[in-house]
């Protein structure tokens, strides 16, 4: 049955479908270092604050 099912998948569905997927996988990792790199200029500015 899952043979029957895979024929029926085009190469080029699969490849946009992987596509897609890196795609998102991307922009998630992007938004992650964004954010760490936001936490740490937050946390030095704070450390910057309190030697004043």
């Amino acid at each position: 049955m899952l043979v029957h099912f895979r024929e029926g998948i085009d190469v080029k569905l699969v490849n946009k479908l992987n596509q897609e997927i890196v795609k998102q996988g991307l922009e998630i990792k992007e938004e992650e270092v964004k954010s760490k790199k936001s936490e740490t200029e937050d946390s030095k500015s704070e450390l910057s604050n309190r030697e004043k």
